[in-house]
């Protein structure tokens, strides 16, 4: 009979230490990778089914392996080089110490075969549990989903439009996106100042080569498209204004003041997705400043947009996210998104006119 863990942590059961949580949960990963049987069958078919998964396993345990090789450096050579590319004294530390994929020896960042080979025979445990995490990941995510799809519920997917630039994607990918001969982005992607921001956002994800995309009939999207579609039913789309139009920011910029709006990929993107998988069940996220465009593509494709409640009670009865004031049904109504407070907690910080508001509105004492 297995020992199993004697003393669990006191956790406060109405706030969670993340860091402590994880600490814990990982020793419990270990020891059941530890049991695990490698050569279990349904494991080996899962590994070849999953296809990114040889890479992906491969990603994590270099990021892994480089970030405690380097823990204890100090002021080593390879930060004054990435200062002398272009990053900033900040940046470089960022990106030595989180062991970012562009600053790996060089044949590991061009993917060269030998390369891959010597690291994948050097961290070969570390690979095996991370197929492992994915591996017990997906079989209960599985079984979540039937539970819910045999009882008529379906799954919303969120799939945001950008990938992170330190991710498996960009790093397998590299064509993909619109990177330099250093292997930084060229630009990234944020929006412009607004009613919320004077300095608008600078999320830094690398933006997309969309000429190389169209080139290529999106391949690499439609298997992202795909890939999502086997954990969900429905698949929302964050950002979604970034087929029409985008914002631009140069890689480095201190904000996203100065940037340019480009041309996305527009219809095309989404033809050729249904061309090869069919039509796919799509929500458009068009919350925020919207531009025309963005709505006239949402409308000629078909896909709902969508509506926040917890925006409705903060002006007067015409503010357009209040129910009685949707002119298009073809809408999925939130009461909010992972942007806002729960619905509990947006109530208690609303102002006094916002819940007197709601509760007239749904005719309830509070």
């Amino acid at each position: 009979m297995f020992d199993e863990p004697q003393e669990i942590p006191d956790f406060d059961a109405r706030s969670v230490d993340y860091g402590r949580v994880i600490r814990f949960k990982n020793s419990l990963f270990k020891k059941a990778f530890e049991r695990f049987d490698l050569n279990d069958p349904t494991f080996i078919q899962f590994c070849k089914e999953m296809e990114q998964i040889e890479d992906y396993a491969l990603f994590i345990a270099l990021k892994n392996h480089f970030i405690n090789e380097r823990s204890e450096k100090i002021n080593p050579p390879e930060l004054a080089a990435l200062q002398k590319a272009g990053l900033s004294e900040n940046m470089a530390a960022a990106y030595y110490y989180g062991a970012v994929w562009c600053t790996w020896p060089a044949g590991l960042v061009n993917r060269e075969p030998a390369a891959l080979a010597e690291y994948s025979a050097l961290l070969a445990d570390e690979i095996n549990y991370q197929k492992f995490l994915q591996y017990v990941f997906c079989e209960q995510w599985s079984a979540l989903k039937d539970y819910a799809n045999e009882r008529e519920i379906q799954i919303v997917g969120d799939m945001p439009i950008f990938a992170a630039y330190d991710s498996c994607d960009v790093w397998v990918d590299k064509k993909i996106f619109s990177l330099d001969e250093k292997g930084f982005p060229k630009t990234v992607a944020g929006v412009p100042p607004d009613y919320f921001s004077a300095t608008g956002q600078l999320w830094g994800n690398p933006l997309y080569d969309w000429d190389y995309n169209l080139r290529t009939k999106f391949a690499w999207w439609i298997k992202r498209v795909e890939a999502s579609l086997k954990f969900c039913d429905i698949l929302r789309i964050d950002h979604f204004r970034a087929f029409d139009t985008y914002w631009e920011i140069k890689f480095g910029a201190p904000d996203a003041v100065k940037g340019v709006w480009k041309k996305g990929p527009g219809k095309a993107f989404f033809d050729a997705i249904e061309t090869k998988i069919g039509k796919a069940p799509i929500i458009a996220e068009d919350l925020g400043e919207i531009s025309p465009g963005t709505e006239i593509l949402r409308q000629a494709l078909g896909f709902p947009g969508m509506k926040i409640l917890q925006f409705a009670f903060e002006s007067d009865e015409g503010n357009i996210y209040l129910p009685n004031n949707y002119h298009d049904n073809n809408m999925v109504v939130y009461t909010g998104t992972h942007d806002n407070d729960t619905a509990a907690g947006w109530y208690a910080k609303a102002s006094e006119r916002a819940r007197d508001f709601l509760r007239r509105y749904l005719n309830v004492s509070g």
